[in-house]
Parts: structure tokens; C-alpha cells; sequence
């Protein structure tokens, strides 16, 4: 599976209004998101509660590596994964992320995300 922040930016805003579960189970995904498979969806779930940004949630994969179990009934987004929506949510905060990674010729990844959320936010705040 290749990461796709925009399923990500979904997940999130599933999360805050409470529907994810019924987003998953209802199959809305095949139209709202990029992705026409499950797993795609609740492996991205999977990498976010690996990364701290999803809690109280959980995926489990068989011994095939395929997802067996989900358990998404009262998914919390932490301190971190408010920061990482409201990044994915603005248009200027996210082209100056992607474009500060493409500078420093680094890939998007979470962890540069998190470094350099700080640093987008006080260069928008110093040019008011």
C-alpha cells in the first residue's frame, strides 16, 4: 500500500464527525475517497494509529497479512493528528509543506510533517 495523505485528510475528518465506522461500513469510501478497497483504508487507519495520530481504535491483520478485524467504534484523533488535519485542511500551510520537503529534497513523510508544521506556521504568522 502506498500512503496517500488525501485518504489520510478523509480518515480525519471521518474521525471528527464520528462516522467512521459507517463511512467504512457503508462503503462511502468507493465514492469519497481514492480508493475503491477496504484494506487500502483500514491499512491507512492501521500506519495513523502506528504513528500516534489515531487512538482507542484498532486493525488486526492474519498471519497472510490481510486485514482480519477492525474495531473503529470510538476512534480519538490525538493532539497530533488535530495539528496534521487542520495542515491537510489549509491550502497554504500544505503547499508550503510539500513545497519546503521538495527544497530540502525529502520525502512528504509523517515525520517531516511533524518538524515542519512549526517552522510553516511561525514563516505565516512573521509575514501578517
Amino acid at each position: 500500500m502506498k500512503r496517500n495523505w488525501k485518504v489520510v485528510r478523509i480518515i480525519l475528518e471521518q474521525v471528527e464527525k464520528e462516522t467512521l465506522a459507517d463511512f467504512i461500513r457503508t462503503k462511502q469510501y468507493l465514492s469519497d475517497a481514492e480508493t475503491a478497497d477496504a484494506d487500502v483504508l483500514l491499512g491507512h487507519v492501521e500506519i495513523m494509529i502506528d504513528a500516534g495520530i489515531l487512538k482507542n481504535c484498532r486493525v488486526t491483520r492474519g498471519l497472510s497479512g490481510q486485514i482480519e478485524n477492525w474495531d473503529l467504534r470510538a476512534p480519538f484523533i490525538t493532539m497530533y493528528g488535530h495539528d496534521l488535519l487542520d495542515a491537510l485542511r489549509d491550502e497554504t500551510v500544505w503547499n508550503r509543506l510539500t513545497s519546503r520537503a521538495k527544497q530540502v529534497g525529502v520525502s512528504l513523510s509523517w515525520e517531516f510533517i511533524k518538524a515542519a508544521i512549526p517552522i510553516v506556521m511561525t514563516e505565516i504568522v512573521s509575514s501578517i
